[in-house]
């Protein structure tokens, strides 16, 4: 029997409980998002419609959104084998993260739910991640 997954998400870090016969494990993913955030190079030109003045603010968008691509492909690639798949969290970080997997069908079929949650310590998002599957 494949796996049930419960991951909870958002733009800092995912965490990943793998329902199991043999037991339950948690594993947690440390995005590099908010450690990439601040821009060291480049500056804005001193009139505000020069052709430089957006240009580091611009950059810095693109190397944000970079790195949450690589951040939801390495989560991805930790769910792939699931056979159903639970995603919950705060903010828009988990409709990001639905988008992201709609781009495989095959895997996006397996998203059970998409739920709404504050933080959550590992043994309260095992005991929702038990819950729901045992439900279904």
């Amino acid at each position: 029997m494949a796996d049930q997954i419960g991951l909870w998400i958002d733009h800092e870090r995912a965490v990943i409980v793998r329902l199991q016969p043999a037991g339950n494990t948690v594993d947690e993913i440390e995005s590099e998002v908010g450690k990439h955030l601040r821009d060291h190079g480049g500056t804005r030109g001193s009139a505000p419609y020069s052709p430089s003045h957006g240009e580091a603010g611009d950059h810095q968008d693109r190397r944000y959104y970079q790195h949450l691509d690589r951040f939801y492909d390495d989560v991805i690639d930790r769910i792939k084998d699931a056979e159903s798949i639970l995603v919950v969290g705060p903010g828009e970080a988990k409709g990001e993260f639905d988008k992201r997997v709609a781009r495989d069908k095959n895997l996006h079929r397996r998203l059970a739910k998409l739920q709404p949650a504050d933080k959550m310590t590992k043994p309260q998002l095992v005991a929702l991640v038990r819950d729901h599957f045992q439900q279904a």
